[in-house]
């Protein structure tokens, strides 16, 4: 759903061993903001980030509407 695109989720990464942990929090606008901060993205593929960015700020809005 367009008004999830906010939502962070845990990615657990366990070694063979399982002494080693490694989680990560990330959604799809984390993405978005590594992309749109990062020199070497193409200038496409940020305006693309872009648009998701304002698709998903919409959703939220019509939600809380």
């Amino acid at each position: 759903m367009a008004c999830s695109l906010n939502k962070n989720y845990a990615c657990r990464v366990t070694g063979m061993d399982s002494s080693q942990i490694i989680e990560l929090n990330y959604g799809p606008l984390s993405y978005a903001y590594s992309v749109a901060n990062d020199k070497d993205s193409s200038i496409e593929l940020k305006n693309l980030m872009n648009a998701l960015y304002m698709y998903s700020e919409m959703a939220r809005k019509v939600k809380d509407n």
